[in-house]
């Protein structure tokens, strides 16, 4: 975690892993190396005490996930998120300082960020509208513009999600279980299928490649 008693720490860090690289492929081999940050919040995998103790902090009731955590979870206020993008940007500052060129802000794997984008029944201005649901992404991407001049931005967007399923019949077959799900960004409406339609073509076999040295080993 990055913040006031920690950035100098690792900026050192920073600085020796680039010198290790140098070490490994000569000086000035770290010209063109561009080093970044991932800002994260866990979401309703948080366990910021022990790992073995959950406490979920989520965008929304989720009808299947929230079952996992018997304890419970707690649905963070717009207050809350106000608080937490404010963080986010104050991290991107201190990674500046610390001499990263730029900070990947998570918005996938299900993480909070990117449940913020498919909080459809959602109140308030985090939750329901496209706008309100890119609220949390694009107040962060604009306070590290604002506060943090020359850092870049980088984003890793999860544009849908996958429902839940258990095998019914026979291998490969699946349903979807429980109740429909609402996703981050709706598909396209289906169109009739026809012949043929949404196969993929079938490619040439992949030639043979050389074995890499380490395949090449003697093994004992």
């Amino acid at each position: 975690m990055i913040g006031p008693p920690t950035w100098e720490s690792i900026a050192r860090l920073r600085d020796d892993l680039v010198g290790a690289h140098e070490e490994s492929f000569g000086k000035g081999s770290a010209s063109d190396l561009v080093v970044g940050l991932q800002l994260t919040h866990s979401g309703r995998y948080c366990r910021p005490d022990a790992w073995d103790r959950p406490e979920p902090l989520v965008a929304f009731a989720h009808p299947v996930l929230d079952r996992r955590f018997p304890g419970g979870v707690r649905i963070l206020s717009d207050e809350d998120l106000d608080r937490l993008a404010g963080d986010f940007v104050r991290a991107a500052v201190l990674a500046k300082r610390a001499g990263f060129q730029f900070v990947d802000v998570k918005h996938c794997h299900g993480y909070l960020g990117h449940e913020l984008l498919a909080a459809h029944d959602r109140p308030g201005r985090y939750g329901g509208p496209l706008e309100n649901r890119t609220r949390f992404l694009r107040t962060i991407v604009e306070g590290i513009r604002a506060e943090a001049t020359g850092l870049r931005v980088g984003v890793r967007f999860s544009a849908f999600d996958t429902v839940p399923f258990r095998k019914t019949g026979g291998p490969g077959r699946a349903r979807a279980g429980g109740r429909r799900l609402h996703v981050g960004l709706r598909p396209p409406p289906r169109r009739a299928a026809r012949r043929g339609a949404g196969r993929q073509p079938r490619l040439p076999p992949c030639p043979s490649r050389p074995r890499h040295p380490m395949d090449l080993r003697e093994r004992g």
